[in-house]
């Protein structure tokens, strides 16, 4: 939406405006956002949803205004856009604002107000101008937020951390039907809380799902801290989706049904820059660029929709002679190429490359030593996965860096291509997903024998913060000892990094 109105057209209105609907009912009770930064502006986003736990949160079957405003002080003595944005009841009362016209490398404050109530405050940056000196960028990259296995307090201290953005890698929400999580042993995991409803397979059941998940006061903590770049990865749909097939086989036209209800909430619920799927008729796709300066060059990649079905039947296994197959895709031939070129003209000292599954083909073993490979990720894409590297090693120049989530473990690891170390990738682990995880799974040091490009693993709850500089990039893996318990610290288990010019990881 572009601005609607001028400052002195609502300025009057603003903290006065007459209550609609039910008197009390509080309609930001899903918090506030802000994403997709450009060097002038970004995206701030609200749900109104006075009661989320019913349908349409609450809301009647109208249009209802929505005032906004951002400010460059955090009292809003200083206001410098101010509009008014329409809540639609077809995108479930979301709004998402394209504030244009602020300045490069500017941090921000922003609200809402409607139904005569006024949201809390967010914050927000804008990107740096790409020609100017950018002394470090301080990011953190997180997911896997199962909610019934465990609490948001990773979130809550992620919000603490004082970041130039969050990358979130996806499973905002987990579709599996009510009662039903799953520990790193595979064993059910102890549930501390319950899903409203059954397992969603419709628009209004996601939208449910979405709902009570941001409910969260710890995530809605972590959206106002600070500029989010969101993507999704399989749980927003169904386990281990891609392109048109899910993990059951259903016919691509029925499954396609559902897929594109999930992407719809999930555009809904995200402070995205993209069209809503029922208006553009085509999901929500996530691919950006964001440079900051001569610093870094961020490419955050979609490795779901446009990916060749997983090979050799899916599911941990030895690699099968398909996993070699040439037309295999992970990110389909036109997002190759925008990558592609995105890093041979990348002016910067560093390339975040941001994506969702594993890229270091990993031998999990089996328990009798055989070779098991996870076909839901690179590893399962020999021929695709070479193409990246070549990729990779055809930069002009500086150091890249892949930030991976999905396997609810931390890894180090560094990426070997034709025999040499040529990038390095940094995988976080989860908020939440698989409970609360422990030092190192069992095995896990017989598997970093039998691949000794694997550095260093880690099976607690947590994020990573990564911190770049002229010099190094570090990564500090933050975790927590449980999630089934409230309120736990977070301390670092590890951190690990590269200098500038440098192949391979050390510890720190």
């Amino acid at each position: 939406m572009i601005l609607i109105g001028g400052i002195a057209a609502v300025a009057a209105n603003w903290g006065h405006l007459p209550k609609a609907l039910r008197p009390g009912a509080y309609p930001f009770r899903l918090g506030v956002a802000s994403g997709d930064p450009l060097t002038t502006g970004f995206i701030i986003w609200t749900r109104l949803a006075p009661r989320p736990e019913e349908q349409r949160g609450g809301m009647p079957s109208e249009p209802v205004a929505v005032d906004w405003e951002v400010a460059s002080d955090d009292a809003f003595r200083t206001v410098v856009a101010r509009g008014r944005a329409t809540a639609f009841p077809e995108l479930a009362h979301s709004v998402h604002v394209d504030v244009q016209g602020l300045q490069p490398g500017g941090h921000y404050w922003y609200r809402f107000a409607s139904m005569g109530e006024q949201s809390e405050t967010g914050k927000a940056q804008t990107l740096p101008d790409p020609r100017s000196h950018v002394a470090r960028v301080r990011f953190a990259a997180l997911g896997c937020q199962h909610y019934e296995t465990g609490y948001y307090t990773a979130l809550r201290h992620a919000a603490e951390e004082e970041l130039d953005f969050i990358y979130h890698f996806g499973d905002y929400i987990y579709e599996y039907d009510v009662g039903i999580g799953m520990e790193v042993f595979r064993q059910p995991a102890a549930l501390i809380r319950r899903y409203r409803g059954g397992a969603p397979s419709t628009l209004e059941d996601y939208r449910q799902r979405y709902a009570q998940t941001k409910e969260s006061l710890s995530l809605q903590k972590a959206h106002a801290s600070t500029t989010w770049f969101c993507t999704y990865d399989d749980h927003e749909v169904q386990n281990n989706w891609v392109s048109d097939h899910d993990q059951g086989g259903s016919p691509p036209d029925m499954f396609l049904l559902r897929r594109n209800a999930a992407l719809q909430a999930w555009y809904e619920h995200m402070p995205v820059r993209d069209m809503p799927p029922i208006v553009s008729g085509r999901p929500p796709d996530c691919r950006r660029h964001a440079q900051w300066g001569g610093l870094l060059n961020a490419h955050f990649l979609n490795t779901r929709l446009y990916r060749s079905d997983q090979p050799c039947g899916d599911g941990p296994k030895p690699l099968c002679p398909e996993t070699r197959a040439p037309a295999l895709q992970v990110l389909g031939k036109t997002q190759e190429e925008w990558l592609a070129d995105g890093l041979k003209a990348s002016p910067c000292t560093w390339d975040l490359i941001a994506q969702q599954i594993m890229v270091a083909p990993v031998d999990f073993l089996s328990d009798d030593g055989d070779a098991r490979y996870n076909m839901d990720s690179w590893a399962a894409y020999e021929t695709a996965r070479n193409r990246l590297f070549d990729m990779i090693e055809a930069r002009p120049s500086g150091n890249a860096m892949i930030v991976t989530g999905d396997m609810h473990e931390n890894w180090a690891c560094d990426l070997i291509h034709k025999e040499r170390v040529i990038a390095s990738e940094i995988v976080s682990t989860s908020i939440t997903s698989d409970g609360d995880g422990s030092v190192m799974q069992v095995g896990r040091d017989k598997v970093m024998k039998a691949n000794p490009f694997v550095k260093w693993t880690n099976s607690r709850r947590g994020y990573v913060v990564s911190e770049v500089t002229p010099d190094a990039w570090v990564s500090h893996y933050r975790v927590m000892d449980a999630v089934t318990t409230r309120n736990m610290p977070a301390y670092t288990a590890a951190s690990w990094g590269v200098g500038v010019g440098e192949r391979g990881l050390r510890r720190i």
